[in-house]
């Protein structure tokens, strides 16, 4: 079973890495690989990484027998796992859990399949939004302290207000369940929210950084010389028309996430949580290869231009035209690929 390092740790938390030691591969040189998204949202293998930023990266079909030991066996039986987790959008653990399961990959271990200590800690801020209608129907008020997700199963083990125990044998009427499997619906309610305030955070990070990215492009639009060909032109009103449409997409989710949550508290069931819980989970895959898509993109722009006065016309037209430009269709299509449905 491949270790938690802290290399391990943070690839685990990220949308657009993954190490391919959680999968059941045979090789030992590709199992020590990881697998990232480039700037067009292709998989690559990549094998070594510096601390100055050098990386050596193989497409699949660059693999050669040597990169399996020379094992034919195990050459075919990886190949046929990372022909599969290759064409995945993304590599969030949300996303992964699905995804792998689909293909009928089985990871090393699910416990792999989970966001790092230190992130979940990082999320208890946008956790608390979701937990305080809980912890209010239980306790009556909301002011509990709760440091991060873990945090709540705890708090309903050994609640330290009397009343609690009633409440939560009212909860488990009112959920269908018995009061011994409150703290698995507390497990699956826990995990549902941390992914959503996971892909929340991404994407409150990611959208001030689209906002310059258009900005920008309204710049380059502007120069007599970039106005001069109609191509580049026509590039750039697609690209604006993209990203606004991308932001207003899934930020349009969120809020139906949020909506529905705020509804399911008027009157919770087993039913309405499920139907909520099924909302959101069916557009994982969604948001993480969108949200892993738009940050490829932007990270690609901004290590390109640090800053918006970096770079010239000609240089930022080409970075568009070269890094920005291919696999943007994809990202467009994915996120229509899942069209938003209100719970019921």
């Amino acid at each position: 079973m491949p270790s938690k390092d802290d290399q391990f740790l943070q690839d685990s938390d990220l949308l657009y890495v993954m190490p391919l030691r959680i999968l059941p591969l045979k090789s030992g040189p590709i199992k020590r690989a990881r697998l990232i998204k480039d700037a067009h949202l292709n998989s690559s293998i990549e094998l070594f990484h510096m601390e100055d930023g050098a990386s050596g990266q193989l497409y699949l079909s660059e693999l050669d027998a040597e990169m399996f030991g020379g094992n034919k066996e195990n050459m075919e039986h990886d190949l046929h796992i990372l022909e599969s987790v290759t064409r995945l959008q993304s590599f969030d653990v949300y996303s992964l859990r699905i995804k792998l399961r689909e293909a009928d990959i089985t990871v090393t271990s699910s416990d792999f399949l989970t966001l790092s200590d230190a992130k979940k800690s990082e999320l208890a801020g946008h956790m608390k939004a979701f937990t305080m209608p809980l912890i209010k129907q239980v306790y009556g008020h909301d002011d509990i302290n709760i440091e991060d997700a873990g945090d709540i199963i705890k708090l309903f083990s050994d609640p330290d207000v009397g009343t609690a125990i009633e409440k939560l044998k009212m909860l488990s009427r009112k959920l269908n369940i018995k009061l011994n499997d409150i703290p698995k619906f507390l497990e699956d309610f826990s995990d549902i929210y941390l992914s959503f305030a996971y892909y929340q955070q991404y994407l409150d990070e990611i959208t001030p950084e689209m906002i310059n990215f258009i900005d920008e492009i309204g710049t380059l639009k502007e120069s007599w010389q970039m106005r001069q060909d109609p191509r580049l032109m026509d590039v750039c009103v697609s690209l604006e028309n993209d990203m606004n449409n991308l932001i207003a997409g899934i930020t349009g989710r969120f809020e139906s996430f949020n909506l529905n949550t705020n509804s399911m508290w008027e009157n919770i069931t087993a039913e309405r949580f499920k139907t909520v819980q099924n909302l959101i989970t069916t557009h994982h895959a969604t948001i993480g290869g969108v949200l892993c898509g738009l940050g490829s993109k932007m990270s690609a722009w901004r290590s390109s231009f640090p800053t918006a006065d970096m770079g010239g016309p000609v240089s930022r037209a080409e970075v568009l035209l070269s890094d920005i430009v291919p696999g943007m269709d994809k990202i467009v299509k994915l996120e229509k690929s899942t069209p938003l449905a209100m719970a019921s």
